[in-house]
Formats: C-alpha cells, sequence, structure tokens
C-alpha cells in the first residue's frame, strides 16, 4: 500500500516536472522568436475579432435586455414558461432601438454634412477671389509694402506669383495621397463591417444564454484552480463589472450634461444648427477627450459654410465649454461613478492615451479604478495586520 501511494507520488512529480519542462521550453522558443510569436498573436486576434466584439456588444447590452426583460416577464405573471420569450423579445426591443439611434444620427447629420461639403466647394473660387482682391490690396498699399520689404520681402508680385504654384502642386500631391488612402479605407471600413456584423450574431447568441455561459465559465474555473483562488477571481470580476458598469452611467451622463450646456449656449449666442450639434456633441463625447475633439471640428465646418465669423464665436464656445468639461463635470461625475478623484481619472486617460491609444482610453479610467480599488484594500488589510489607522486624514502632517 505504501509502495502503491510513493508510485502515485512519483507519477504526480514526475508530471509536474514534465508540465514545467514544456513551459520552460516553450518560454524560451518565445523569447527566441518574440516578433514571430507577436505576429501570430496578431492574426490570430485579427480572426478573433467578430467574437470579441460580439462579447463587447453583449456586455454593453446587457443592462438593457436584462431591464427589458424583467418588465416583459412581469407581464406574463413571472411564469417560466415565457421566460426565453421574454429573452428574445428584449434582444429584439434593444437591438432594434440601437439601429434606429444609428440611422436617425445618419439621416441628421450625412445629409447635413453633404451639403456643407458641396456647398463649401461652390464657396472655394468665391474665397480664392476674396483672397485675391485682398493680396492686390495689399500690394497696391505703399505703407504695408515698406512694411513687407522692411522684414525681406523685396519682390511681393512673385512672392505671390510663388505662392499660387506651390497651392497647384500640393493640391495635386494631396489628391494623389488622398485617393489611395480613400480606397485603402474603404476596403478597412467593409471588412470592420463584417466582423461587427457577425459580432452582432455573436452577441445574440451569448445574451440569450447568458446563464448557462456564466455557469460554464464557473465550472472550469472551479475544475483547474483551487476553490480561494476561484473566489479571488469571481470577486475580482464583480468588481470589474461594477466600475464598467458605473463609468459607463457616469460618462453617459457627462456627454448629457455637456449637450444641453451646449444647446443652451447656442440658443443665446445666436449660433446656427444649435439641436443637431449640441446632439453631436453628447454622441461624440462619450468617447474620452478625442470626442470633444471631433464634434468639435465638425461642427466648425458645418457653421463654417452659413457664417466663418460665428464659427469663430462657436470655435471659442467650444474650447470654453471643453475646458468646463475637463476640469469640472468629467471629474466630479465619471471620478463619482468609479470612485477616482478628479487627478486618477486624467492620469488614467493620458497613460491609456499613451499605451494603446484610442481603445485602451475608452477603458483606461475604470480599468484604473479596479486597480485602485485592489490596492487600497490590500493595503488597508496590512494597515490593519499592523493595527494602525486605515483613514487617510490620520497620516496628513498635523501643523505645530
Amino acid at each position: 500500500m505504501i509502495e502503491n501511494l510513493k508510485g502515485k507520488d512519483f507519477k504526480k512529480e514526475l508530471v509536474l516536472k514534465g508540465i514545467l519542462i514544456s513551459f520552460a521550453i516553450l518560454f524560451y522558443f518565445f523569447i527566441k522568436n518574440i516578433p514571430f510569436a507577436l505576429e501570430k498573436i496578431r492574426l490570430f486576434l485579427n480572426t478573433m475579432n467578430p467574437f470579441i466584439y460580439g462579447m463587447v456588444i453583449a456586455y454593453l447590452m446587457f443592462r438593457p435586455v436584462c431591464f427589458i426583460e424583467r418588465q416583459l416577464f412581469r407581464l406574463f405573471k413571472r411564469n417560466e414558461k415565457y421566460r426565453q420569450l421574454c429573452r428574445n423579445l428584449s434582444i429584439f426591443f434593444v437591438f432594434l432601438m440601437t439601429f434606429g439611434f444609428l440611422i436617425f444620427i445618419g439621416n441628421v447629420f450625412i445629409p447635413q454634412l453633404v451639403e456643407s461639403l458641396t456647398v463649401l466647394t461652390e464657396k472655394i473660387p468665391e474665397y480664392i477671389k476674396q483672397f485675391e482682391t485682398f493680396w492686390k490690396n495689399v500690394v497696391q498699399n505703399q505703407k504695408i509694402l515698406h512694411q513687407l520689404k522692411s522684414f525681406g520681402f523685396t519682390n511681393i508680385s512673385q512672392y505671390k506669383v510663388d505662392f499660387w504654384e506651390n497651392l497647384n502642386q500640393k493640391t495635386i500631391k494631396f489628391f494623389q495621397f488622398l485617393i489611395p488612402s480613400v480606397i485603402s479605407i474603404s476596403g478597412s471600413f467593409t471588412g470592420k463591417i463584417v466582423n461587427i456584423l457577425m459580432g452582432i450574431i455573436v452577441s445574440i447568441y451569448l445574451l440569450s444564454g447568458k446563464e448557462v455561459f456564466e455557469a460554464q465559465s464557473k465550472k472550469v474555473l472551479y475544475g483547474i484552480f483551487p476553490n480561494k483562488v476561484v473566489n479571488n477571481i469571481l470577486q475580482i470580476i464583480a468588481l470589474t463589472n461594477e466600475t464598467f458598469q458605473n463609468y459607463i452611467g457616469g460618462q453617459i451622463t457627462d456627454a448629457v450634461v455637456l449637450g444641453i450646456i451646449t444647446f443652451i449656449c447656442m440658443l443665446i449666442l445666436r449660433l446656427p444648427m444649435a439641436f443637431m450639434i449640441s446632439f453631436l456633441v453628447m454622441v461624440c463625447n462619450v468617447i474620452p477627450m478625442i470626442g470633444s475633439i471631433l464634434s468639435g471640428i465638425i461642427g466648425i465646418f458645418l457653421i463654417l459654410v452659413i457664417s466663418p465669423s460665428q464659427a469663430i464665436v462657436f470655435a471659442i464656445l467650444i474650447l470654453v465649454l471643453q475646458q468646463v468639461d475637463g476640469n469640472i463635470l468629467l471629474p466630479r461625475i465619471v471620478g463619482d461613478s468609479t470612485g477616482l478623484s478628479g487627478f486618477w481619472v486624467f492620469l488614467a486617460i493620458f497613460l491609456g492615451g499613451v499605451i494603446g491609444g484610442l481603445p485602451a482610453m475608452v477603458v483606461s479610467v475604470p480599468v484604473m479604478a479596479v486597480v485602485y480599488t485592489l490596492v487600497k484594500e490590500q493595503v488597508e488589510q496590512r494597515l490593519r495586520s499592523k493595527q494602525m489607522p486605515v483613514v487617510t486624514e490620520e497620516y496628513f502632517i498635523k501643523g505645530e
């Protein structure tokens, strides 16, 4: 019996050593061939894009689907026989509302953008004539001519010829660069559309059987890891989920507040297209930092076609509102929803932009909130074990 137990222990030890040696060999080859390995990882992630998109879409739709499902389940008097029907109807309604919202944005903004671009194209010759008239007045004005010559501009007429020649050359180069870029972007955009459509199908499957997938995931975790490790993993997942949901809610709240403020200010200043541009600011502001800049540029472009002076007023307004949002609204609303102060919110967005660009910026604040909470819990636990206070105020430097 004892020899049998020793034999089993020897086999377990042998298997464990074999696994460790295999991992060591794989790690060695990974380090030796890092570029090749990273390229394979990138190709694998690109292949898995539909599933990644599906998980992200399912996560974003999870709460609306659950809310509508609860309301429908009440209508059916909580009869379990109709549970799956309520689930399917809730998924259908949420996607229908989402597509309706996207169609509304497309119908409101795209025609206006095309019209503005058309009007601006028609006005370009007029702007060129105005510039030529302005330049002719500059050349004919002796005082300005004397000032220009004092700065080293001796042959003003030749500068005018050189200016238009350089402008024509740069315009030709711009369009030579633009056409291939547009074709490349169009091809990439088409590929992303296919991935998103496949991701929507994946998200419907995930939402339809969310309890089954959740149970299967827990089953796998408990089957592989010790119970204590799994409980810690589930606790971190629950914290992450709550933090992300609070962050999404805070970001949407901030966007709505900024959109309303923009609408009121544009009405007071009598700027054109107040509702449409304010709605654009609200939608784009969900994206941290980049969204407000993008909405500001599009708004300036739309107003520029109508009135250049009003476009300047709007540019000043959007700069002021960005400062108000960045220094007052965003830290208070998003910071309160995630438990972070304004400093940590700004640090998270900055680090996210440096490390991973726009996608990392979107998730940087909730990730920082999760890390902050976990570190805080560990620090406070160690302080309690040392019988020291956990309240931050206790560590302020007291004056004499």
